[in-house]
């Protein structure tokens, strides 16, 4: 499958989506466009028979296993090292809210990079989105090894007053952060962000813009050697919408409340694939490799 390798304009990342079930109850998340239902979870043999094979003959560089939590899925250890074994030198991620630290640490060595998802410091407010205390996180990562970790965070109303206080936390103990204000916007979008953004300056410096990546963001690097990343497509909207768009999302009626703007393909527990978190376009037939290959042969047109 070279030639599909060949088409392609730059390399994505493929994100598996191992399962929809999920601890947390962030109404902010987007479920990597899967509707909680709590029964689909990817069986095995589709990684085994479909999705390796995929990521091997389209020469695809970076997976993610994601879900839902990606920790609840039963066969996340076979995974990892199935992927890891049988596709080579690739760069292989999980992102997880931190639930079941037993079983992810049984599969860091697998890994070059794991992100958590957090939302608070404050038990008032975690329990009302993934029930896990980010302190329990902090301990339990002292004590293993691992490339690369880094933490999520929506940036909302219940947090902004910590906000800073979340990133200095991580940062010290090794952590990037990634940054987004929440899509679609529910706030005073502009004055809200304007003065969350002015915040991080001052306490920071002015950030960088990297055009290159999908979608476009901010970044500072700290003294620390750490990175402070902020997704430009929750910024501003007009700016996603009219200066960067992919060709796939124009003409797709939910690109304003989209929290990507951009492409990212997502292979789903029912074996569909698609490029879009909305799927306004999707490949749906019963052959999940053949899916793959079509997704990216699309991405690449």
């Amino acid at each position: 499958m070279n030639d599909v390798a060949s088409n392609l304009k730059q390399q994505r990342t493929l994100r598996i989506v191992l399962t929809n079930q999920c601890n947390g109850k962030c109404f902010f998340c987007h479920h990597e466009g899967e509707t909680y239902d709590g029964k689909n979870i990817m069986p095995y043999s589709m990684i085994e028979n479909h999705i390796i094979p995929a990521i091997r003959d389209i020469g695809i560089s970076k997976v993610t296993l994601t879900g839902g939590e990606p920790s609840t899925y039963p066969h996340l250890l076979q995974t990892a090292k199935g992927i890891r074994e049988k596709c080579g030198d690739i760069d292989l991620h999980l992102t997880t809210n931190g639930l079941n630290l037993d079983r992810i640490s049984s599969i860091l060595s697998y890994l070059d990079k794991i992100t958590f998802s957090v939302s608070s410091l404050d038990e008032r407010v975690y329990f009302n989105y993934t029930c896990i205390n980010p302190y329990s996180i902090i301990e339990r990562m002292k004590h293993e090894r691992v490339k690369k970790k880094a933490i999520s965070i929506v940036i909302t109303k219940q947090n902004e007053r910590e906000l800073i206080r979340l990133i200095d936390l991580f940062t010290l103990n090794g952590y990037d952060i990634k940054l987004q204000f929440v899509i679609p916007p529910i706030y005073d979008e502009n004055e809200w962000k304007e003065s969350m953004l002015q915040m991080l300056f001052a306490k920071y410096g002015i950030f960088s813009i990297n055009l290159c990546t999908a979608p476009p963001i901010l970044y500072k690097i700290l003294p620390s050697g750490n990175e402070i990343r902020i997704k430009l497509a929750s910024l501003n909207q007009w700016y996603a919408n009219h200066i960067y768009s992919c060709l796939l999302c124009k003409g797709c009626q939910k690109k304003l409340s989209c929290v990507e703007q951009a492409c990212a393909i997502r292979v789903y527990p029912d074996g569909s694939v698609s490029p879009c978190l909305d799927k306004f376009i999707a490949f749906s037939s019963s052959n999940a490799y053949q899916n793959i290959i079509d997704a990216y042969n699309r991405l690449g047109e």
